[in-house]
């Protein structure tokens, strides 16, 4: 019976591996041997010590290679790097081979996306009785960034030493960060206070800061666009006209797929940031929603994508989450709503 049970986790590993594997960003590469600011994240699988000692070392093993791969995929997918591994403890930056302008960003959403990974790895490893809860810190600043003895590049500097006390910190299963990883993300995260923190080798208590889902930014043009709707639409009426009138030729035509369902009708809006692509959907929606409302309604749904490390069919899935109101992806009831 136990074999069998090795035998299922070490596929649910492998599949997890295989499914956890975008494609990396692409940024030009930084020289080593100079200081730059980098977000530092660690990430630390709780409870494995005792894990180990009441289960077969070659079991853990296997469980842990897996993992740490998975999790490493997960950061080099974000634009990261992985800088090392300490047994059950991973240590990863963002900014330190490659400069985004948004590294904290990526951090904040690499931390979070390892920890779901390992809350969806969990319900597979309870087969065997095995759990893996984790925490993660975050911070960002000011580090040098070099080769060591080895010739492996890695980071030193007090904002290495401050991550680290910012995952010691975390409560199971989230993520910490200081006052500077905000600030830099902004509202593209919902977050909590926490307070002021004290933290081993600091004069000083340290703000800490838990994300706890997508912020307002993640809305923020949709959003926009519907708060203007009140100032009249201007130099776009032809590009309207041609949605509208589209719309209206799919709708009454009356097609249908191979599979005698809705055949569906694209558009793509394509142009520089600013010029109201937007706020052009939104009063589209709008004309819609009025000229279709005495035949039934029309039922509008949004979606969103991102610039780096989007998972498999993640507009498709955003589209769900908002359809059946879960607000962000792994929340309790997510199961139970859909």
């Amino acid at each position: 019976m136990r074999d069998d049970l090795t035998s299922l986790l070490k596929q649910d590993l492998e599949r997890l591996s295989r499914v956890l594997d975008p494609s990396p960003c692409e940024a030009a590469r930084l020289l080593p041997g100079e200081r730059r600011n980098v977000a530092v994240l660690f990430l630390d699988l709780q409870g494995f010590t005792s894990l180990s000692e009441s289960h077969d070392h070659e079991l853990m093993h296997r469980i842990t290679s897996a993992v740490m791969g998975a999790l490493s995929r997960i950061v080099e997918a974000h634009g990261g790097y992985v800088d090392k591994f300490e047994g059950d403890r991973i240590m990863a930056l963002f900014g330190a081979r490659e400069a985004h302008e948004n590294d904290c960003v990526r951090a904040v959403s690499c931390g979070l996306r390892m920890l779901q990974a390992l809350e969806d790895l969990g319900g597979h490893m309870s087969r065997s009785g095995l759990r893996l809860p984790a925490r993660v810190g975050i911070s960002y600043g000011s580090v040098t960034v070099a080769p060591d003895p080895s010739g492996h590049i890695t980071a030193t500097g007090d904002e290495v030493n401050l991550a680290s006390r910012m995952e010691t910190s975390a409560e199971p299963g989230t993520v910490m960060a200081t006052l500077r990883v905000r600030t830099e993300c902004g509202d593209l995260f919902q977050w909590l206070d926490l307070g002021d923190i004290t933290v081993k080798g600091k004069s000083e208590p340290v703000s800490a800061w838990r994300p706890v889902g997508p912020g307002a930014v993640q809305r923020e043009r949709w959003e926009r666009a519907s708060a203007l709707a009140r100032s009249p639409l201007v130099g776009r009426e032809s590009e309207l006209a041609l949605i509208s009138e589209a719309i209206d030729r799919h709708l009454s035509e009356g097609r249908r797929n191979r599979r005698g369902g809705a055949a569906h009708l694209v558009f793509d809006l394509v142009g520089e940031a600013g010029i109201g692509k937007s706020r052009l959907v939104h009063e589209a929606c709008c004309s819609l929603l009025a000229l279709r409302h005495e035949e039934g309604g029309v039922q509008v749904l949004r979606g969103s994508a991102r610039s780096f490390a989007q998972p498999p069919f993640w507009l498709w899935s955003t589209l769900m989450r908002r359809l059946v109101g879960i607000p962000a992806a792994g929340s309790s009831d997510a199961r139970e709503r859909l």
